[in-house]
């Protein structure tokens, strides 16, 4: 079948008369929609404003009929309710004689008209039960009208309403109520009032400034007796000030209205902040000051409260261990609650402040006092990056807001690190100790401690030491406080003896008097020694025996200089035979460690052979029975002498025996020490060449000897051949000439 286009293009354009004008509704009711949810602009009142959400008071219901009498007591139905709800009361009554009794609710008011008075009464309700009120008259006589009005949401302590006003104007249309002067923003104002007529249809309420209008809650009448009404409207005033006369139009003069204009108080929020910026960051030590830890603010929308307590939660966990005490105070320091001291917990619940807050952001403060060394867990202890914020507080109102921010304070208790690479070495009458200083940024010092047994004594934290202060039974034998970090140091410990065993534990401490662990070091115990000085022969030089302490005449013609051997030839050099005596002078230099006085005695030795080295061979005491034997003098054994060798610095002593007397004086190292020798060769071989050293009385050969002092004895008949030279026996080879006197 074929369509027609004309009959197309009808169906179609009878599709655009329906959608075109639905469409144009449908846009219509969206805009007024948005309108009206935005407020904006207002148009005659229209839409209105909407609120701010502190403004949460507002009328909610009231009676359903008004308890009317001819005379009687009347007993009001109250509406159905909740707690902190307000109850307002008005009774209006036919005759000026009475007086009235509400049982437990309070009397704003009351306004005499020309021929009746009314009366308000309000009652905030403990529940949801409350009892109806009965309104006792004084009198029988006059025809009674009451009604309860229910508003929600508003303050919950104290008399709700901050302003009223009643006038009684004369009967017009409309007539005016004396306006009120709110105190709060988001204030509700009320227009309740009574009326000794019934015939009214409706009424609108105008102020003269603002709320713009406002709005009819309630409008009811009652037939008995001669007629009576009672009516009320409400509008929020956002803002305090004054709402000017009320304007109201009951659409037909009254006969005699007498009204009231309240406002009713919205309730105080509480407002808790983060209190813009917080305290520093900051480092502290056990026993250091009481420290910020946050700021945090209070402030009320409207009216005032006060903060009776708060919950301050701490960070991270276990951190109260390091506190002593947690304060709130005002930014003057002073305290708004009872302290917490020594918190169980990282919940610190404050339960007795007295911090009064007011529409005036104000800041306050939390802070923190560490606990002293002695109070803090013992080592290794532990540190914590404290932060603190209020969690909730207690007031009257309810709260907002919260404390989002906090410094954070370092509360230091732990350890630092140990020293490594530790370990020591020995010398006479001292220990040193090696260490390696931990990486910690915050090191302060090294406390090494010396006990006769194994350490078990700690340094006490926070206690700075000086060397010979005791812990226990440990001494402290160390305290090195020019320390870097990660650096190879040490410490000589010299108050000890020498023989005994020393332990000794190694403490790093850090800048906020925290002590590391302790660690041992390699090897402890350490015994230190006497270090045993060495000696080189160096010098020596012969000479004529005088029978005196200090001989004067060098050996020879012309006198044998130092270091020069005794030889054969020529014969001015006079080598001895058996029946003379030598004094032969040596020094010898001190090595190792200082010779100290009375504390060595040495020996002299001899060899035969033309072997110089005094190390080598073998070798002999000069003593009785021996080839070489000390002189027979008249000077005594181990008196002191007068140093003669060129590079002596400390004279020593005579000898003529072996060993020698301990010496009389000290020498450092590097010194040398003279002494002299009397000696004889009784049982000398002729032509023979003899080396002489000196060794320790202990037969410790001395370190080096720079010379061996030398001779040869002079030789005899047997050695000598027809033309005149001899021959030595050590060689059996010919000497030479040797011509003698």
């Amino acid at each position: 079948m074929k369509i027609r286009k004309e009959s197309v293009l009808t169906i179609r354009s009878q599709k655009e008369k329906i959608w075109r004008p639905l469409l144009s509704k449908i846009l219509i009711f969206t805009l007024v929609v948005l309108w009206s949810f935005a407020g904006w602009p207002q148009i005659f009142g229209f839409p209105p404003e909407i609120q701010e959400t502190h403004a949460a008071v507002a009328y909610s219901s009231s009676s359903t009929t008004v308890a009317a009498s001819t005379g009687a007591d009347v007993t009001v139905t109250l509406p159905t309710h909740a707690a902190n709800d307000i109850l307002l009361l008005q009774v209006v009554v036919r005759d000026q004689d009475d007086t009235l009794t509400v049982s437990g609710w309070t009397q704003l008011a009351t306004a005499d008209g020309a021929t009746a008075r009314s009366w308000w009464y309000y009652l905030r309700a403990t529940s949801s039960s409350e009892t109806n009120p009965l309104v006792d008259k004084s009198t029988a006589t006059g025809d009674t009208y009451a009604l309860v009005t229910r508003y929600t949401g508003a303050v919950t302590s104290g008399n709700p309403f901050e302003a009223q006003q009643t006038s009684c104007p004369a009967g017009a249309d409309p007539f005016v109520l004396t306006g009120i002067t709110t105190l709060t923003d988001g204030a509700l104002v009320i227009a309740s009032i009574n009326e000794i007529d019934n015939f009214w249809a409706s009424a609108t309420y105008t102020p003269a400034t603002s709320p713009a209008s406002l709005t009819s809650n309630v409008f009811l009448e009652s037939a008995i007796g001669s007629d009576g009404a009672t009516i009320s409207g409400s509008a929020i005033k956002t803002t305090a000030g004054a709402t000017g006369n009320i304007s109201i139009d009951p659409n037909k003069a009254p006969d005699e209205p007498c009204g009231i204009v309240l406002s009713l108080k919205p309730p105080t929020t509480v407002t808790i902040g983060p209190g813009g910026s917080e305290p520093s960051n900051a480092t502290i030590a056990p026993g250091a000051s009481i420290t910020d830890l946050d700021n945090f603010t209070l402030k009320t929308d409207i009216g005032s409260d006060t903060m009776t307590g708060a919950t301050v939660t701490l960070a991270p966990a276990e951190a109260f261990n390091n506190i002593a005490q947690v304060d709130i105070t005002n930014t003057s320091n002073t305290a708004q609650c009872t302290a917490i001291t020594n918190p169980a917990s990282n919940t610190v619940t404050f339960s007795s402040c007295s911090l009064g807050i007011t529409t005036s952001e104000t800041t306050y403060k939390i802070r923190i006092t560490p606990k002293a060394h002695a109070d803090m867990p013992a080592i290794p202890g532990a540190s914590y990056d404290t932060t603190g914020t209020v969690t909730s507080i207690t007031t009257t109102n309810s709260q907002t807001g919260s404390d989002t921010g906090s410094a954070t304070i370092k509360v230091d208790n732990g350890s630092p690190g140990n020293s490594t690479d530790n370990g020591g070495t020995t010398g006479n009458a001292q220990v040193t100790i090696n260490y390696t200083t931990p990486a910690d940024a915050d090191l302060h010092s090294v406390v090494v401690l010396q006990d006769t047994s194994a350490v078990t004594d700690n340094p006490v934290e926070g206690t700075t030491y000086t060397v010979g202060n005791t812990i226990g039974t440990a001494t402290v034998a160390c305290v090195d406080t020019t320390v870097s970090v990660s650096t190879a140091d040490s410490c000589t410990d010299t108050d000890v003896v020498n023989d005994t065993a020393y332990h000794y534990e190694i403490f790093v401490k850090d800048s906020n008097g925290n002590y590391a662990t302790g660690v041992v070091p390699t090897s402890s115990p350490f015994t230190p020694t006497a270090a045993t000085p060495t000696f080189t022969l160096k010098d020596y030089r012969w000479y004529v025996d005088n029978d005196a302490t200090n001989p004067t005449d060098a050996w020879g013609d012309p006198d044998l200089a130092e270091n020069a051997a005794i030889a054969a030839i020529p014969a001015d050099n006079d080598p001895p035979n058996s029946t003379q005596e030598l004094r032969l002078r040596v020094n010898f230099t001190v090595n190792t460690a200082a010779l100290s006085a009375t504390s060595q005695q040495f020996k002299i030795q001899f060899k035969a052979g033309t072997d110089s080295d005094c190390t080598t061979g073998s070798w002999t005491d000069i003593g009785a029975s021996a080839t070489w034997e000390f002189a027979t003098s008249t000077v005594t054994d181990g008196v002191a002498i007068t140093a003669s060798l060129a590079e002596s610095e400390i004279a020593g002593q005579y000898a003529k025996s072996n060993p020698t007397t301990t010496n009389t004086n000290s020498a450092t190292v590097g010194q040398e020490i003279e002494y002299d020798f009397h000696i004889i060769g009784t049982n000398i071989t002729d032509a023979t060449q003899y080396s002489f050293r000196i060794i320790e009385s202990d037969d410790t050969v001395f370190d080096a000897y720079t010379t061996c002092p030398t001779l040869r004895t002079e030789p005899g008949m047997a050695n000598f051949m027809r033309h005149g030279n001899f021959f030595t026996p050590d060689t059996a080879v010919e000497a030479g000439l040797f011509w003698t006197e």
